[in-house]
């Protein structure tokens, strides 16, 4: 198994193909419908893996391409002369990708510290809420019905703007004031959205595909596919609940 530029232009050719495709059918409720999201999520894998491997086994059928192909190569293994340091277009591409994806990875990571202590912050302040041990017994209701039980924190606080979950390692729950006036059939399906979102970890997925677009940030094809994924995981839920 080798990695050739072939290998890997072909990886990414296939990466966008795949993603287009999955964009396209995302938007067709008729396909949701009939095939159900795991029919897209599954093909949002085979983008990901496709991405993740650019490589050649003794079993990889290449299609030659006598004049497109073989330009590309050329031009990128063309020298330069670069501030009297000669290097490959290909080179000075693959250091550009570098020092972007690094600078991306940095951002991210200071993106999940700032949120980490903003989680904080709300779990020290939060505002003891009346209902609170009523919205907690739904919740524990419902934990109780799924196969896989994961430990939680229930966090209600005005701070919150809407329901959501949050945490890789420690999953909190967290819920703004306003649904302790919805009825408890209401309370129900949004809790058992979010708990859905808790057990099928979510959060992993989301930072994952968020690593993945820091890692391809200059293929915008990427950002359709972080929008794709994250409708899915929110149909994927309704689904479950409904």
């Amino acid at each position: 198994m080798i990695i050739t530029v072939y290998s890997f232009l072909m990886a990414i050719m296939w990466f966008t193909t795949f993603v287009l495709v999955a964009e396209l059918l995302r938007r067709k409720t008729g396909f949701l419908l009939q095939y159900n999201i795991g029919s897209m999520l599954f093909l949002i894998v085979i983008c990901v893996v496709r991405i993740c491997i650019p490589i050649e086994t003794s079993m990889t059928i290449v299609v030659r391409s006598e004049r497109i192909f073989v330009s590309i190569q050329r031009l990128l293994l063309q020298i330069v002369d670069i501030a009297g340091i000669e290097l490959s277009w290909l080179t000075l591409l693959l250091g550009i990708w570098a020092v972007g994806t690094t600078v991306k990875i940095v951002r991210f990571g200071l993106y999940l510290k700032r949120d980490n202590q903003t989680v904080r912050t709300i779990v020290l302040f939060k505002q003891k809420d009346a209902d609170e041990a009523h919205i907690a017994g739904i919740l524990d209701g419902i934990a109780m019905q799924t196969p896989t039980c994961r430990r939680y924190q229930l966090i209600i606080s005005p701070q919150v703007p809407t329901p959501m979950v949050t945490g890789l390692l420690t999953p909190k729950i967290l819920l703004p004031p306003m649904v302790s006036q919805l009825a408890d059939e209401d309370l129900y399906h949004v809790l058992t959205h979010e708990w859905y979102h808790l057990v099928n970890r979510d959060v992993w997925v989301k930072c994952l595909v968020e690593l993945l677009c820091c890692v391809m940030w200059w293929n915008p094809v990427v950002y359709l596919l972080k929008k794709s994924v994250e409708q899915a995981l929110e149909i994927k839920c309704d689904l479950s609940v409904t």
